[in-house]
């Protein structure tokens, strides 16, 4: 019998020794193999040290690397551009994506910054789940980006439940440009949905997050997996359209800048821009909403207020005073 761990064979305190086991005699009589426990030892060592030193080198495929993918951060956004300029109302399909062990941004404010996001525990606010970040420039044109299945291939679990976020500006100062949540929560279609008036040379940033599903069923997991983005180029409305729709309506107009929205069906969407395009005001995922009160303080000047509900749509010239 020998002692086993190849760091002990040199050392004279081993307690082998008092009970009488040769633990590395000289070179001769009953040698120990104290060759192979020196490699061993030396094995144990390089085992023990080159991880280590690869990650104080930062070297790839270091075991420091952060596990989750590689685009969990808004500065590592994957660009979309692709998809865009597709045919009108026909959706273009991305590639496959992954949010497990997404870290996502931890400083954004769930108030200015995710505001429509609804997986709220208790009394505190959303917590930002699985969120991975993707990008594109904006080319002038209306866009609804969504979350899909990959035609039933993929799919978030559970529930394909996601939560969206879509903002301006850069990674250091994003500004909200539109926030969505479940397409049709009636029918349980979790995914989410922002569709937004895009302006031409300006970068946007998505941020995809998974659904804490824990907030509606104690002990269910957050929304996590494989899943696809689609976008649609969707029609422009013109303004001598404006008052085609009696369906919705804003008061008062003229406004000091806080008004409402009402309508006499379900309003799913409202998005507020001014005459060069640029979004100033979004919320989306509203559910069973026929008026909405507009509390943030606008501009003087002349605004497109685009509401949207479930099957139908209008745009509305509002003017601040």
């Amino acid at each position: 019998p020998y002692d086993s761990a190849p760091w002990e064979w040199w050392n004279p305190s081993n307690p082998n020794h008092a009970a009488g086991v040769q633990t590395n005699p000289d070179m001769g009589g009953d040698y120990d193999d104290a060759v192979a426990k020196a490699k061993s030892f030396c094995d144990t060592i390089i085992a023990y040290a080159t991880p280590r030193m690869m990650c104080a080198l930062a070297l790839p495929g270091n075991p420091c690397e952060p596990t989750g993918p590689e685009n969990d951060m808004c500065i590592d956004a994957i660009s979309i551009n692709s998809l865009l300029g597709g045919a009108m109302d026909v959706m273009s399909n991305s590639t496959v994506y992954n949010n497990v062990d997404a870290t996502g941004e931890a400083a954004l404010s769930f108030a200015t910054m995710y505001p429509c996001f609804e997986d709220v525990i208790g009394a505190s606010a959303p917590v930002l789940n699985n969120s991975v970040w993707f990008s594109f420039t904006g080319d002038g044109n209306i866009y609804a980006i969504e979350t899909t299945d990959c035609d039933g291939d993929e799919g978030l679990e559970p529930w394909d439940d996601t939560q969206m976020a879509v903002y301006t500006g850069s990674c250091a100062g994003l500004t909200l440009a539109g926030c969505g949540e479940d397409i049709d929560l009636e029918n349980n279609v979790y995914n989410a949905r922002v569709t937004l008036q895009t302006t031409a040379g300006i970068t946007y940033y998505v941020m995809v997050d998974g659904f804490d599903n824990n907030s509606w069923n104690p002990g269910a997991p957050v929304s996590s997996g494989n899943f696809c983005l689609g976008v649609t180029r969707k029609a422009q409305v013109s303004v001598e359209e404006l008052s085609s729709s009696q369906v919705f309506s804003v008061y008062p107009n003229p406004s000091n800048g806080q008004f409402a929205v009402e309508s006499n069906e379900e309003i799913t969407r409202i998005e507020i821009t001014n005459l060069i395009g640029e979004v100033v005001f979004t919320r989306d995922g509203l559910k069973n909403v026929k008026r909405y009160n507009v509390t943030e303080q606008f501009a003087a000047g002349v605004y497109l207020v685009n509401t949207f509900g479930l099957n139908t749509r209008s745009t509305i010239k509002m003017i601040v005073e």
